[in-house]
Protein backbone atom coordinates (compact mmCIF):
# COMPACT_ATOMS: atom_id res chain seq x y z
CA UNK A 1 0.00 0.00 0.00
CA UNK A 2 1.07 3.55 -0.70
CA UNK A 3 1.33 6.09 2.11
CA UNK A 4 0.93 9.86 1.89
CA UNK A 5 2.99 11.42 4.69
CA UNK A 6 2.06 14.95 5.86
CA UNK A 7 4.39 16.78 8.23
CA UNK A 8 3.62 20.13 9.82
CA UNK A 9 3.48 21.85 13.21
CA UNK A 10 -0.12 22.72 12.25
CA UNK A 11 -2.88 20.26 13.14
CA UNK A 12 -3.87 18.36 10.00
CA UNK A 13 -7.45 17.07 9.75
CA UNK A 14 -10.14 16.02 7.25
CA UNK A 15 -7.63 14.19 5.02
CA UNK A 16 -9.08 12.73 1.85
CA UNK A 17 -7.49 11.12 -1.21
CA UNK A 18 -9.72 10.63 -4.24
CA UNK A 19 -7.67 8.44 -6.60
CA UNK A 20 -9.96 8.51 -9.65
CA UNK A 21 -9.43 12.29 -10.03
CA UNK A 22 -5.98 12.46 -8.40
CA UNK A 23 -7.11 14.83 -5.63
CA UNK A 24 -5.51 15.07 -2.18
CA UNK A 25 -7.20 17.42 0.27
CA UNK A 26 -6.84 18.18 3.97
CA UNK A 27 -7.30 21.03 6.45
CA UNK A 28 -4.67 22.83 8.52
CA UNK A 29 -5.47 24.84 11.65
CA UNK A 30 -2.68 27.44 11.40
CA UNK A 31 -0.42 28.99 8.73
CA UNK A 32 2.70 26.93 9.41
CA UNK A 33 4.93 25.05 6.98
CA UNK A 34 3.60 21.85 5.46
CA UNK A 35 5.64 19.08 3.83
CA UNK A 36 3.80 16.32 1.98
CA UNK A 37 5.52 13.15 0.71
CA UNK A 38 3.44 11.52 -2.04
CA UNK A 39 4.23 8.30 -3.95
CA UNK A 40 4.55 9.23 -7.64
CA UNK A 41 1.82 6.79 -8.66
CA UNK A 42 -0.72 8.80 -6.63
CA UNK A 43 -0.04 12.25 -8.11
CA UNK A 44 0.16 13.89 -11.52
CA UNK A 45 3.58 15.05 -12.72
CA UNK A 46 2.03 18.50 -13.17
CA UNK A 47 0.08 19.51 -10.08
CA UNK A 48 -1.68 22.52 -8.65
CA UNK A 49 -1.40 23.25 -4.92
CA UNK A 50 -3.85 25.66 -3.29
CA UNK A 51 -4.79 26.77 0.21
CA UNK A 52 -8.32 28.20 0.32
CA UNK A 53 -8.13 28.51 -3.47
CA UNK A 54 -4.88 30.52 -3.45
CA UNK A 55 -1.45 29.29 -4.56
CA UNK A 56 1.00 29.57 -1.63
CA UNK A 57 3.88 32.02 -2.19
CA UNK A 58 6.55 29.69 -0.80
CA UNK A 59 5.99 26.49 -2.77
CA UNK A 60 8.59 23.94 -3.88
CA UNK A 61 8.30 20.44 -5.29
CA UNK A 62 10.97 17.76 -5.71
CA UNK A 63 10.76 14.40 -7.45
CA UNK A 64 12.53 11.15 -6.52
CA UNK A 65 13.17 12.27 -2.95
CA UNK A 66 15.85 10.17 -1.20
CA UNK A 67 16.20 8.04 -4.32
CA UNK A 68 12.62 6.79 -3.94
CA UNK A 69 9.66 7.26 -6.27
CA UNK A 70 8.32 9.94 -3.95
CA UNK A 71 7.35 13.53 -4.72
CA UNK A 72 7.86 16.11 -1.98
CA UNK A 73 5.64 19.19 -1.87
CA UNK A 74 6.67 21.92 0.60
CA UNK A 75 4.81 25.17 1.18
CA UNK A 76 4.10 27.85 3.76
CA UNK A 77 0.45 28.94 3.64
CA UNK A 78 -0.65 32.48 4.42
CA UNK A 79 -3.74 31.28 6.30
CA UNK A 80 -5.24 28.23 7.94
CA UNK A 81 -7.75 26.40 5.77
CA UNK A 82 -8.28 23.74 3.13
CA UNK A 83 -5.30 22.45 1.15
CA UNK A 84 -5.91 20.89 -2.27
CA UNK A 85 -3.29 19.11 -4.37
CA UNK A 86 -4.66 18.20 -7.78
CA UNK A 87 -3.58 17.43 -11.35
CA UNK A 88 -2.90 20.43 -13.58
CA UNK A 89 -3.09 19.90 -17.32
Amino acid sequence: DSVIDIRSPAIVSNFEHIPNIGLITFSIDSPQYVIVYIPVELISEKMLVTVNGNIPRELTTSNNVLGEKITMVRFVPQNAGVVMIMPFE
